[in-house]
């Protein structure tokens, strides 16, 4: 049976009924659309419109085959929510079925209505000064293959966009007509009128090759605008001639810039942990480094003895840390609340009493040198309760550097007057973002498990064990001191933006969905996304030479999302999936499945170790910490 093509494309969206999306008997994904913008007279709207894998796939979707009908369908619908789809129909028995099928992010203020504008292009049918004289010649103006052809689909007006990107506006139309030799347009009251459109305006619409689609709102406002222009004549031609092109800077991806010494650190960072004998994964250490210039609370993990306090110490020394600059505090189990860690207002003789640290003394270094990095190492951070002891800090950290709540409390302001040794101690210590923490974490019988209050305000590194044969027993060198001081603060991007691709976000959206379809306390929040893409704002050309933007990705994965995954077999096996002990593979794992489905983003070697870790204490023990 031959099948029509409707000319003229059209704006739609997955259908908002529970069944817009089906298996079909052909096993084959179908999504059911509604229409969003005026459609060709020859499109029958009484007819079901539907797509099918096949045109999907054309924009860069994948049918999930080996899961089951109901998940398909979800990953389908995730797919397309918060799109808008343009394309040409095909009448196909009592269907119309989509072709030449595109996408659009849709607009954060949606209009009901939309209308086809066509739009013309210099590098196509020549200058606006001629395009604009065969319009008002009543002359063919050439082809648009994204617009209906029949005589009743005319527009009110035309878009014309030159080769610098400015749009203009031409109208208005009260009739058209199609040959071969293209359209031809009746000019109202046979006078043109021409108007430049605005970027706002541009904003609003859905632009895609030869067609604009306009609300019906901004359609009328450039007609009103067109009926208030005086009518084109030859000077105005000429003043069209003249115009001159506007200068377009290219679009770029955002650089960040950084110190070129940041490559002179690093060299003599990684050189300190082999004189001192010390091994490490150099992935590791990279990845220590971005999330010290990320800052905040960074939470270093992994079997005794693997070198979790040596590794921040060195790395103090390699930035060539003085000790106003470095605090080194072991945590005492018996440690109750923050007065174990900075000291106690001593109202009776009237003076602040600190612990018995240079916690404080760091902490006004820091806000008195804003310019200087300094590092606070908690060593064993979890033998005492950490929501407990380092609250103000949790509390604090995730404030914006200007905030002046970002700071902590040592005492009522109201004693500030008469504590004696107020210069020294003033109520209040403001913390800025050239003072990061660190703490290193064993997990065993004599620790406490890390809270999700912690989590979320933590960039967890678990250090993994370097090959035995590697090793050097030999006698290990002091460290030198450098020959400069280097400084975290030259490094960091401190301007926040979007460093997360859109790929990455919907990655996360998708993993977040399926965590909180088996409990909300597995999910996480916009807080997570922020901290990792702070993370990713810090990654540059430094950090590429040893971490991958796609291992940096599966690192962060590996410090935020699987230390959620916490809970007995009923909650998380459908998530993390069955462990096959003859096999060591994971089966059914909805997890990893999201995770193919991003595999162009990352192979996350790590992260699909790390749930195959959490499938086998499933397996062990019938739950997971």
């Amino acid at each position: 049976m031959l099948m029509k093509t409707i000319k003229g494309y059209i704006l739609g969206q997955v259908r908002g009924d529970r069944a817009s999306i089906n298996v079909n008997t052909q096993d084959e994904i179908q999504v059911y659309l509604e229409v969003l913008s005026d459609t060709p007279k020859s499109y029958v709207n009484d007819s079901y419109l539907c797509t099918f894998r096949h045109a999907l796939e054309g924009i860069g979707f994948e049918d999930m085959s080996h899961l089951s009908d109901a998940e398909r369908i979800q990953h389908a619908y995730d797919y397309l929510e918060g799109t808008v789809l343009l394309f040409e129909a095909t009448k196909n028995g009592p269907y119309y079925n989509v072709n030449a099928l595109d996408m659009r992010p849709r607009k954060q203020e949606m209009a009901p209505h939309y209308v086809p504008i066509p739009i013309y292009q210099e590098e196509v049918h020549g200058t606006l000064a001629e395009f604009a004289q065969n319009l008002m010649k009543n002359r063919h103006v050439g082809q648009n293959d994204y617009v209906s052809t029949d005589r009743m689909d005319y527009p009110h007006h035309l878009l014309f966009k030159r080769a610098d990107h400015t749009y203009f506006a031409l109208g208005l139309i009260e009739a058209q007509d199609h040959t071969y030799g293209g359209f031809r347009y009746r000019l109202q009251d046979s006078e043109l009128r021409i108007t430049q459109v605005s970027d706002d305006l541009l904003a609003e619409m859905f632009l895609y090759e030869g067609v604009a689609f306009e609300s019906a709102h901004v359609a009328s406002i450039i007609n009103d605008i067109l009926a208030t222009e005086e009518p084109l004549d030859e000077r105005g031609l000429l003043r069209l001639m003249q115009l001159p092109e506007r200068v377009v800077e290219p679009l770029a991806a955002p650089i960040i810039e950084y110190n070129t010494s940041e490559q002179d650190f690093m060299t003599h960072f990684i050189a300190e942990t082999a004189r001192q004998q010390l091994q490490y994964n150099t992935q590791d250490l990279y990845h220590f480094h971005t999330a010290m210039k990320a800052g905040g609370l960074v939470i270093l993990g992994g079997m005794s003895g693997t070198g979790k306090s040596r590794l921040v110490t060195t790395y103090a020394q390699a930035l060539g840390l003085s000790e106003q600059q470095f605090s080194f505090i072991p945590v005492s189990p018996a440690w109750l609340d923050d007065h174990d860690l900075i000291g106690y207002a001593d109202v009776v003789n009237n003076c602040y009493m600190p612990a018995a640290n240079n916690f404080l003394d760091v902490l006004k270094h820091a806000e008195e040198h804003p310019d200087e990095t300094h590092i606070v190492c908690f060593d064993e951070m979890n033998l005492a309760k950490i929501e407990h002891y380092f609250a103000q800090f949790l509390a604090v950290l995730e404030l914006g550097e200007e905030d002046p709540n970002r700071a902590i409390q040592l005492y009522n302001t109201a004693f500030e007057e008469s504590f004696t040794n107020n210069a020294q101690y003033p109520a209040k210590i403001q913390l800025r973002r050239n003072i990061i923490f660190v703490g290193t974490v064993n997990f065993d019988e004599s620790t406490h498990q890390l809270s999700n209050k912690v989590l979320d305000r933590a960039t967890l590194i678990q250090l993994a064990l370097t090959d035995f044969m590697a090793m050097d027993f030999g006698e290990a060198t002091l460290s030198a001191a450098p020959a400069q001081a280097f400084s975290l603060t030259d490094w960091i991007a401190v301007h926040e933006q979007q460093a997360l691709e859109p790929g990455e976000l919907s990655l996360l959206w998708n993993v977040q969905q399926e965590m909180q379809k088996e409990a909300d306390s597995l999910g996480f929040g916009p807080r997570t996304v922020k901290q990792i893409n702070h993370y990713m704002l810090q990654y540059n050309e430094v950090i590429a030479q040893q971490l991958s933007r796609a291992d940096a990705l599966d690192e962060q994965f590996v410090s935020r999302i699987i230390p959620k995954l916490r809970g007995d077999e009923a909650l998380l096996l459908p998530l993390v999936g069955e462990y096959e002990v003859q096999t060591a593979t994971l089966k059914e794992s909805r997890f990893t499945d999201i995770l193919d489905v991003y595999g162009y983003l990352s192979p996350f070697t790590k992260t699909r170790a790390a749930i195959l870790e959490k499938a086998k204490e499933l397996a062990r023990y019938g739950y997971s910490i």
